[in-house]
């Protein structure tokens, strides 16, 4: 059965992927601030993980259709994204063999969406981090404790596969890791707590007044810390406001947060076609007009990508996935 739409996370996923986007088009207003996107992402995505399987965790035989969920989430698209990409390369005469050297460990790696993977899609290198999240979730389907979860979970984890898994990402890791367990216990304080109006607009400004001040002015430089807490705090905000009371945002929001993987995924490329395209004509027109026009298309190339490709695909896929189990009933 389908969860009710969060609005408030839906759009808040397409502001993390417009943050990214604003990161790659080197927007000099509050610089490191962008940098939060990604961030936010991952305290959104435990979050998420959580509100949506919750009710399975602790059940063993949910782990096939858990599985099957988090892989049609993410590969089938990403394969898309990366075939047209590897397409048009050829197509302009290249060798794909030239973005890996010919080394065609680097080609299988990079399907697999494998730790330290060639990037063709450059955000491309996060979705490895959340694949490792969502095998760590496995936990939750085995242990019906939420405490032996974080347990078995905190200490072993961080200490030694943010060390052992991925050796030049250690110091990463633990993060993204960190960042969405916070989310997954902001699912828990949203499914048993409610907090009052006070409450909730003291955390949203002030998760975004640390994200915009903690980059620049904290003693302490740990992204858990300057973006991971403050994005947390946002989130605490938004899922306590949607407690209270149905939270509706702009329609353009929330076409931006269904669209959000597709924009996080082709952005730099749309954004270095555009640019290129545009210049190319326009020889004369200035750099911010130019990088203006391509923000604009790339986000309307990404919302046309999610409702005439993405969402379809999705359906057909689930519906595979619905109709096998009707069956095997």
């Amino acid at each position: 059965m389908a969860k009710p739409i969060l609005e408030s996370i839906q759009a808040g996923r397409g502001m993390a992927a417009l943050m990214v986007l604003f990161v790659h088009i080197n927007l000099p207003v509050l610089g490191k601030v962008w940098g939060g996107g990604v961030d936010f992402f991952f305290v959104l995505s435990g979050f998420i993980i959580f509100y949506v399987h919750h009710q399975d965790f602790g059940n063993p035989k949910k782990i096939g259709t858990y599985l099957y969920r988090r892989f049609v989430r993410i590969y089938p698209v990403y394969w898309l994204i990366i075939g047209g990409y590897w397409g048009l390369h050829y197509l302009l005469g290249n060798d794909w063999k030239d973005f890996y050297q010919a080394n065609t460990l680097g080609v299988v790696q990079t399907i697999l969406l494998l730790p330290n993977h060639p990037l063709v899609v450059l955000t491309s290198w996060t979705l490895s981090y959340e694949i490792i999240f969502y095998l760590v979730v496995l936990l939750r389907f085995v242990f019906k404790s939420g405490f032996a979860f974080y347990c078995l979970l905190l200490f072993p984890l961080l200490a030694l596969v943010g060390v052992h898994l991925l050796p030049p990402s250690y110091a990463v890791y633990p993060t993204f890791l960190g960042e969405a367990l916070l989310g997954t216990l902001v699912f828990s304080f949203y499914q048993y707590r409610s907090i009052n109006f006070t409450t909730i607009f003291v955390g949203l400004f002030s998760g975004i007044f640390l994200l915009i001040f903690l980059p620049y002015f904290s003693p302490m430089s740990h992204p858990l810390i300057t973006r991971g807490f403050p994005c947390g705090l946002i989130l605490f905000a938004l899922v306590g406001w949607e407690k209270r009371q149905k939270v509706q945002v702009p329609r353009f929001f929330l076409m931006l947060g269904n669209a959000s993987y597709v924009l996080y995924l082709t952005h730099t490329i749309f954004l270095a076609t555009c640019t290129a395209f545009i210049s190319g004509i326009f020889s004369k027109v200035p750099t911010p007009f130019t990088t203006g026009l391509s923000v604009v298309i790339a986000v309307v190339l990404a919302i046309a990508g999610h409702y005439w490709v993405e969402k379809p695909l999705l359906r057909f896929l689930r519906k595979i996935r619905s109709d096998s189990s009707s069956q095997v009933k």
